[in-house]
């Protein structure tokens, strides 16, 4: 490399500010001005006339690195982070609100532990915002390993509480989407791999089981299934678009189908099933819940509480209303005024991460975005079911019920506005599409 071109590239380095961007962005500058040298040499010039005439070609090494500069920005997203916080701070100070007193038959929240739930959740989104997302591109096998081990490790001490294994799969998904994403152009057998290895991840879950098992398999399925379909429809194995598309819909039709005659042929999930639409059949068992959440939504105000016409006190008829059914409890103790705005906001937060996810073209950051965003809605539209009465699978609803819940939501929402933070980061186009900060499309 002569000095004339080192020079060039050290000066317009110097323009650009992000650090993380700067050797992508210089690499592509020296190649542009090396094949304009290679042009000037096959034109018969020397090498010294080569190289003066690329960089003159090129422009001002100034304002060519101002320029880039300009272009390759980090996006903060300060307006997201903030709607974050806001609605967050706002489920904890209506969780302290609402179940404070001693009229609830179990202890009511504690509030040092919630208000410390909530600084570690501001803590955890802001990391998950400043940390670099590709690593679960680059580390995709080596993560999927570690959560495997984990999973298992945990199943094995059966601890519980703090490390209740419904944590620990809540990132099951963007650890699938990191195991995807390291099988491209692998034919069939990265095709295969990336299939079955669904299957230890659903298993681990399944010996640890609780009242969140089936959700979490579902979303585990669900999301895995989705982003098999859209890494299938790029063809990202090299086996071809129809060949990936086909036998993944063969195998939902197959699965699907046996998973409803399974259910169905089970006492206990076609009464979940029946007494959760229709709680009103059995109001003393499968469908007491739903019984006394429908009661307690019918006697609900726009503003203010409900005129509850249960033979006990709301606090004694509904087991969980402090945390699953907590957003009953809301609309029952506030009005439904407060309970929209709250749902207002959260699905204003909701569809602008969905729109930016749209708008992604990198393959790593649309799949990072969608292992978050697809089980967070997921998640939203099972708990307004559960606080509307349908009880048939649990989950807390995003931001608003549970403390080690909360940190977790809020860190892998950060995952997600720092993939919108670091559009602008550009990508080498390599033949491993590998760059100096992760990975290419």
């Amino acid at each position: 490399m002569s000095d004339r071109i080192e020079t060039y590239l050290n000066i317009a380095g110097e323009q650009i500010r992000w650090k993380r961007a700067r050797p992508a962005l210089l690499e592509e500058l020296r190649t542009h001005l090396l094949d304009q040298r290679d042009a000037c040499l096959a034109e018969g010039m020397s090498e010294e006339e080569a190289q003066a005439e690329a960089v003159r070609q090129m422009g001002d090494a100034v304002s060519v690195g101002l320029g880039l500069d300009r272009v390759h920005r980090p996006k903060p997203q300060w307006g997201l982070l903030l709607l974050t916080v806001a609605v967050a701070v706002a489920g904890v100070v209506f969780r302290l609100v609402l179940t404070a007193g001693d009229e609830w038959p179990t202890a009511s929240v504690g509030v040092w532990e919630t208000v410390l739930a909530l600084v570690l959740g501001i803590g955890g989104l802001f990391i998950g915002y400043f940390l670099d997302y590709t690593f679960l591109g680059y580390h995709g096998k080596r993560i999927y390993l570690a959560a495997l081990v984990l999973g298992v490790a945990m199943v094995a001490l059966e601890t519980v509480g703090f490390y209740d294994m419904s944590y620990l799969a809540a990132f099951y998904p963007l650890v699938y989407a990191g195991w995807l994403y390291s099988w491209r152009e692998r034919g069939w057998k990265g095709f295969l791999c990336s299939i079955f290895g669904m299957i230890p991840l659903l298993v681990v879950r399944c010996v640890s089981g609780d009242s969140g098992l089936m959700f979490d398999l579902l979303v585990l399925l669900v999301t895995g299934v989705l982003l098999l379909m859209l890494l299938s429809w790029k063809d990202w194995y090299g086996i071809g678009r129809k060949a990936g598309i086909g036998i993944l819909s063969t195998g939902i039709l197959f699965v699907g189908g046996w998973g409803c005659v399974r259910v169905l042929s089970s006492d206990y999930m076609s009464n979940r099933l029946l007494y959760g639409f229709r709680p009103e059949l059995d109001p003393t068992g499968y469908g007491y819940t739903g019984v006394n959440i429908h009661q307690a939504l019918e006697s609900a105000r726009w503003m203010g509480e409900g005129l509850w016409a249960g033979a006990y006190p709301y606090e004694m008829m509904l087991p969980g209303g402090q945390e699953d059914f907590l957003l009953t409890t809301m609309i029952h103790k506030l009005g439904w005024g407060p309970f929209l705005a709250l749902i207002l906001a959260f699905f204003l937060l909701t569809i602008c991460l969905l729109i930016k996810c749209l708008r992604q073209k990198n393959t790593l950051a649309k799949l990072t975005v969608l292992a978050v965003v697809m089980p967070l809605a997921f998640r939203t539209l099972v708990a307004l079911g559960m606080n509307f009465g349908v009880v048939i699978l649990f989950a807390h609803f995003p931001l608003f019920s549970g403390n080690m819940a909360l940190v977790m939501d809020m860190y892998l929402i950060g995952m997600v506005l720092s993939v919108f933070r670091q559009e602008k980061l550009p990508i080498t186009a390599r033949k491993t599409q590998r760059t100096y900060f992760g990975f290419g499309q």
